[in-house]
């Protein structure tokens, strides 16, 4: 291991950027040479690039992506990084590693074949086939001083010590051989390299067989200990001579993949816990007085395991050539890959593959293997690419939408983006379940919130709802469905919107469609009606018929919080038929009938939900809503003047 080492150290050994097929017919020798200049690494020759160490150790050099990093890797600040699958998680730690010296650990080595399987080898292979091992200790047995209980725990505790050991001494070994000339920058990056790529000496992982030798010793877990902290001791000695006040990092990625795993072999007094905790709190332990900090990463670490007070320090954050054809590519990739950097660095490995051509086609490509809907936006473009083929990609798994909370949530969103300006952000939701099932993505940094917001997903989601029968046809279907009837405050104004455009898709009587308190309705109540949109161009205003249809896409309903926008809509709606103004968690729907007079009549509706209150205090809360439902009331915080100028000059001559 020494020579192999020596040579990382030196540089002698690098991390090779070997050549792979491009796919197809044969491009240009300038888009040949071009990819060559690129420099991606490949694991073996002829293989699939690897995108995610494309100029690895360059976002030091840029001051936003250099924030970031120095966030995450915050000196003696522990972090747990949480955020959903292909947000750029991987590569911020990877960077974080050529910019801090530090020791890369993963629970699940992925398909890039990069890291050490030591972890993994120990959670899926080596613990649950140890005869010592209880993966459900009988009923008597579940209580942390259980004889089965410590034996795992015990168990635990000298595997993941032997695997911090092992990369220890080669993290020694390796600041040996720099420690003989200049420390330098590049040699951070080299370490990390070798950490990702194990397999320097003869091929096989080093670090797991390293691991193993210490495991399999006669050497006791006292002794084991002991050898860590001497370990530490000489690493930090090392630094104090070269390179004084530096600080290192832990870096476990992948965390998820130990999350669930053997939750029921491991206890403590606040209950059972997944093999993930003991190896934090395995290593936490040799590291906690030391300039080691640990940085643990995954989509899906369970905080309920973590809410004792030796936690509560503990840190829990999210942070993740000019042509018409090219510059519309971008707007593309945008629009449709967003938000995601798997996504993205799929696509562009399939771009480089193909050698840069057909582009806007290969996107369409993926975007339908993610979510079987060929998009229509490629335009001239796509018409005048030729088809090529590429590799498969597997899209979001479904499985998770079979459960009704997440699908009748999910439908309730498709609706309100169908219904809505393109700009419109939904109201951020308060469930990790979104991200860990890949839905969502967390849209802050202290992880409150999360959104569900991006095409492919909505797409791929929309087209499993309908294709499982799950996304009914009609409003009759939507409203008499399970769902809608257990959640109706999930559809509200939204489904009103939708049920009022489908009931004025053709003229019908007013009387017809709504009912009124009055004995008698007034007249215009017997004269047919049609939705319109208001269109005010000059002095003239003018109307446009909607006859909505579910299939024809276009923007049904306006949001707001402000008044003085209704009353902007009022004036000119820009041709959408519905106005939803949102105020202290109240929401009003306006909407415009056109009679057979030509007189308009405005209309809004707000939902009076069911109290558990008595009888007469709920009368007095509906007298009080029915009281406010004017135009005073409702835009109570403009000024009666400018509400009466601007009522009489929207319906100037018409009557309301």
């Amino acid at each position: 291991m020494r020579v192999p080492l020596e040579k990382v150290a030196d540089g002698s050994t690098t991390h090779n950027s070997f050549k792979w097929n491009l796919r197809g017919d044969s491009p240009s020798k300038d888009i040949v040479e071009h990819i060559k200049r690129l420099n991606i690494p490949c694991k073996y020759p002829n293989s699939s690039p690897l995108l995610i160490l494309h100029e690895n150790g360059c976002f030091k050099s840029m001051p936003n992506l250099n924030k970031r990093l120095d966030h995450i890797f915050t000196p003696k600040k522990n972090t747990f990084l949480v955020n959903s699958s292909g947000t750029g998680k991987t590569r911020l730690l990877y960077e974080g590693l050529c910019k801090h010296w530090g020791l890369f650990l993963t629970a699940a080595v992925d398909s890039s074949g990069l890291g050490s399987v030591d972890v993994q080898y120990i959670i899926q292979d080596h613990l649950p086939y140890d005869r010592s091992f209880t993966a459900v200790p009988r009923e008597e047995d579940a209580n942390p001083n259980s004889i089965p209980v410590l034996t795992n725990l015990a168990l635990a505790r000298r595997n993941f010590s032997g695997i911090l050991l092992a990369r220890l001494l080669a993290f020694k070994l390796y600041i040996e051989f720099v420690a003989k000339g200049d420390f330098q920058e590049i040699h951070k990056r080299r370490w990390f390299l070798a950490q990702i790529q194990p397999y320097f000496t003869d091929g096989s992982d080093v670090f797991s067989l390293l691991q193993c030798t210490i495991c399999d010793s006669m050497a006791d877990d006292a002794l084991l200990n002991d050898c860590i902290a001497q370990c530490i001791e000489d690493i930090i000695n090392l630094f104090d001579r070269h390179s004084p006040g530096s600080n290192f990092f832990v870096v476990l990625d992948e965390a998820n993949a130990a999350s669930e795993r053997h939750r029921l072999a491991f206890r403590s007094a606040h209950g059972p816990h997944p093999v993930l905790k003991e190896i934090i709190q395995v290593w936490h332990s040799h590291l906690h007085a030391t300039p080691f900090t640990m940085v643990v990463a995954g989509t899906y670490i369970p905080d309920i395991y973590f809410k004792e007070d030796k936690w509560k320090e503990w840190r829990w954050i999210s942070s993740t050539a000019s042509s018409p054809s090219g510059q519309h590519l971008l707007h593309r990739m945008w629009v449709w890959l967003r938000g995601r950097h798997r996504m993205t660095s799929a696509y562009i490995l399939t771009l480089l593959e193909n050698g840069y051509q057909s582009p806007h086609y290969l996107l369409n490509r993926y975007i339908h293997m993610f979510t079987g809907f060929w998009p229509s936006d490629g335009g001239e473009f796509l018409r005048a690419e030729s088809p090529r083929s590429c590799r498969e990609f597997d899209g979001i798994p479904m499985k998770q939408l079979e459960h009704d909370k997440i699908r009748v949530n999910m439908q309730h969103l498709l609706m309100k983006h169908l219904i809505a300006d393109y700009r419109f952000t939904p109201s951020p939701f308060h469930g990790i379940d979104w991200v860990t099932t890949a839905f969502g993505r967390f849209s802050d940094d202290a992880m409150a919130c999360v959104s569900v917001d991006e095409t492919l997903v909505l797409i791929a989601v929309a087209r499993w709802l309908f294709e499982e029968s799950f996304l009914a046809p009609n409003l009759d279907q939507h409203i008499s469905s399970c769902s809608f009837a257990e959640n109706p405050s999930l559809y509200d104004m939204d489904y009103v919107a939708f049920a009022v455009a489908l009931c004025f898709k053709r003229p019908r009587i007013v009387s017809e469609v709504l009912s009124f308190s009055t004995i008698t309705p007034p007249n215009w109540a017997s004269q047919r009606a049609h939705l319109v949109a208001l269109r005010r161009e000059g002095e003239n205003a003018t109307e446009d018929t909607i006859e909505y249809s579910p299939e024809k896409a276009s923007q049904l309903v306006f949001n707001t919080s402000i008044s003085s926008a209704v009353l902007d809509w009022l004036k000119d709606s820009h041709g959408v038929p519905f106005c939803m103004h949102t105020r202290e968690a109240t929401a009003t729907l306006y909407f415009i009938l056109e009679l057979e007079d030509s007189a308009r009549i405005c209309l809004s509706l707000r939902v009076i939900s069911n109290s558990e209150d008595e009888d007469h205090e709920e009368s007095a809360a509906i007298r009080t809503a029915v009281n406010e439902m004017t135009p005073l009331g409702l835009l109570k915080e403009v000024r009666r003047a400018k509400i009466i100028e601007s009522v009489a000059y929207a319906f100037s001559g018409r009557c309301f």
